[in-house]
């Protein structure tokens, strides 16, 4: 559950502030405080979440698109890796028989 806390200055505790707080205990308010913005700082703040969410689907389609490469050059390192484990004991064998 989420929840918000608020810290209030002597000075800005009014009647109408308790008022909105028992509204909101007997369940009559949704909110205690709302915050009023501008046009333009909401459009400022839309914009800022839309380049946000691009750079995070850009990196996230990176990240993708990595884990695919990662996972289509896996089957290719097991094959470097056998023939390679493969080569190690055929020439190791090769030595320990006195071949040249």
């Amino acid at each position: 559950m989420f929840r918000k806390r608020y810290q209030f200055s002597p000075e800005k505790i009014d009647s109408a502030l308790l008022e909105r707080l028992v509204k909101l205990i007997l369940g009559q308010e949704e909110k205690l405080v709302s915050i009023e913005l501008c046009p333009g700082v909401r459009n400022g703040l839309r914009r800022q979440v839309e380049v946000e969410k691009l750079e995070r689907n850009a990196d996230l389609e990176g990240a993708m698109e990595e884990m695919w490469l990662n996972q289509q050059a896996e089957p290719e390192a097991r094959k470097l890796s056998t023939r390679l484990r493969t080569f190690t004991a055929t020439t190791k064998s090769g030595l320990a028989m006195g071949a040249p």
